[in-house]
């Protein structure tokens, strides 16, 4: 097939020197690289130190909370800005933690073999499934962390409390597990539009805690793209005690990340382990 062009978005709000190492480990000449830095931060540093050729730092920048639907909306400014900037094969989102655990080269190749699959977790609703059995209470309850009110989660509990279950959409069938992924323009095309228009759905996922999650892959799962879903291409370990954050790899996990046949991982902090990192980058520099 023709050459395949790939834009790699980072969404960053801290560690601006980790960001830099992670940008060099991305370089490639068939690779744009799009960085967007929460509003809430102050950019300066992180344009100081990130000078690897064809990154570009996203202008329409947006303050996101964890967990919010912000996050969605981070997401779909950023791939609008970069859809009008280029024309591209598919774009992958990371957060500035994350690390390539193989080669440029490795990863355009694998894209490349399952070119017209959409790279992001797919696990549709069903409470057989250990991931949905502990996260069916985001649909099936009301969050309010979109509310601007004072004592909104004291409000939230009784809501919760003295309401039904929420009722789920009318011919939606929820589907989930991740928040990152590597979309082909069409499917990134299709998400934006649905955004867009489908008023009714952003309302729902408005009272979803973590919507970021399980938003982008609900509308892939029902739409023709379904049967592309194959997976998203990042190693997560999460931690035994709390779910809610994926483990921070130090240098005793060398070994299992070598082993992964997942393209990045998520995720390390230098400030804990640089050891780990500059391991990492012998991986994915390795050719």
């Amino acid at each position: 097939m023709k050459e395949l062009k790939l834009a790699i978005l980072i969404m960053a709000h801290r560690l601006p020197e980790q960001v830099a190492l992670l940008c060099n480990c991305l370089m490639h000449k068939d690779i744009d690289i799009y960085i967007h830095i929460d509003k809430k931060v102050n950019d300066s540093s992180f344009k100081k130190l990130i000078l690897t050729p064809n990154t570009y730092f996203i202008q329409n920048r947006t303050a996101t909370e964890w967990g919010a639907f912000s996050i969605i909306d981070t997401i779909i400014n950023c791939y609008i800005e970069i859809m009008d900037s280029n024309k591209y094969d598919y774009i992958c989102n990371i957060s500035g933690q994350d690390f390539p655990i193989k080669t440029m080269p490795q990863l355009i190749n694998y894209i490349k073999e399952n070119y017209g699959s959409e790279f992001i977790e797919n696990k549709s609703y069903s409470l057989d499934d250990s991931w949905w059995q502990e996260n069916a209470s985001r649909i099936n309850k009301y969050s309010f962390i979109n509310m601007k009110f004072k004592g909104k989660y004291k409000i939230e509990k009784i809501f919760n409390t003295i309401t039904p279950i929420r009722r789920p959409l009318n011919n939606i069938v929820f589907s989930g597990n991740s928040g990152w992924f590597c979309l082909s323009n069409e499917a990134v095309s299709f998400v934006i539009s649905s955004y867009k228009h489908n008023k009714i759905l952003n309302r729902y996922f408005k009272f979803v805690w973590g919507a970021d999650e399980i938003y982008f892959s609900t509308i892939l799962y029902n739409s023709t793209f379904k049967d592309k879903l194959i997976g998203n291409l990042l190693h997560t370990e999460w931690l035994t005690s709390e779910k809610l954050h994926p483990k921070v790899f130090t240098a005793q996990d060398k070994i299992q990340l070598k082993q992964s046949n997942k393209f990045f991982a998520r995720k390390f902090d230098y400030t804990i382990d640089k050891e780990i990192i500059d391991y990492i980058q012998t991986l994915s520099n390795k050719y």
